[in-house]
């Protein structure tokens, strides 16, 4: 389907005209209150964020205590080996 331009011109009119209708201000309270809710919202969102690194701190935590019980346990089989070895 082919559009001519002038029929492109005229639908972009009124998709503006329609546009300009659609939009409005919101009143003050209202943009308050969005502000608020708002306020509110981000507040969560950063208690939310510190339990997350709260989190993350406590598992590279645990990653290090089990990566340091593997590092022995792989120490402690060397040394038997070596030990079985020499014999």
């Amino acid at each position: 389907m082919k559009i001519t331009k002038r029929q492109l011109l005229r639908i972009i009119r009124e998709e503006k005209i329609n546009l300009n209708r659609k939009l409005h201000e919101d009143t003050l309270d209202d943009e308050l209150s969005n502000l608020k809710k708002n306020i509110n919202n981000d507040l969560d969102h950063i208690k939310d964020l510190k339990k997350d690194v709260e989190d993350n701190k406590e598992e590279e935590h645990r990653d290090e205590l089990d990566k340091a019980r593997k590092d022995e346990s792989l120490r402690r089989f060397i040394k038997r080996e070596v030990k079985l070895a020499r014999r």
